[in-house]
């Protein structure tokens, strides 16, 4: 398995990599640290660590590919996801960290093409989408497929 394949299938699982001097950081979320990708880490560390540092040219960002990740199973939360969700648990209803704005639209408006552009982009973020569960003790994410007020 080559360097590009490693970061493709270690960023398909939502693990993040860094450099700190010579040591090689890691970020993942729970149970994403397989024995196997442990074990492909551990093969990698020493190329996985020089393009973090910048010291290797035979791989760039624009060479490792953007992997689509499967809606199928469940979806883990970021970090910061996870502490806004438990933010709310402790503090239910508190709009402290809501961003608020207002347009002022002036002139006709058709409803209906508004309605159709809110929902497009909608449809294009999964972000927009996004639901938060608790699945057998973990908190996941849950994207829900499509609009159903087209």
């Amino acid at each position: 398995m080559n360097l590009t394949q490693v970061l493709s299938q270690i960023s398909s699982q939502g693990i993040k990599l860094w450099a700190e001097g010579d040591e090689l950081k890691i970020r993942a979320p729970k149970g994403a640290l397989t024995p196997e990708i442990r074990d492909l880490l551990s093969q990698n560390k020493l190329e996985l660590l020089q393009l973090l540092q910048g010291k290797t040219n035979n791989i760039d960002a624009t060479s490792v590919p953007l992997v689509s990740v499967s809606r199928d199973k469940d979806l883990p939360v970021s970090y910061q996801q996870e502490r806004l969700w438990t933010v709310d648990q402790l503090m239910p209803g508190m709009a402290n960290l809501n961003l608020c704005i207002a347009v002022r639209i002036e002139g006709l408006i058709d409803i209906e093409i508004l309605q159709k552009s809110w929902n497009e982009i909608i449809s294009r973020y999964d972000i927009l989408r996004t639901n938060f569960a608790f699945v057998e003790g973990s908190l996941v994410q849950v994207v829900i497929p499509s609009l159903t007020n087209e």
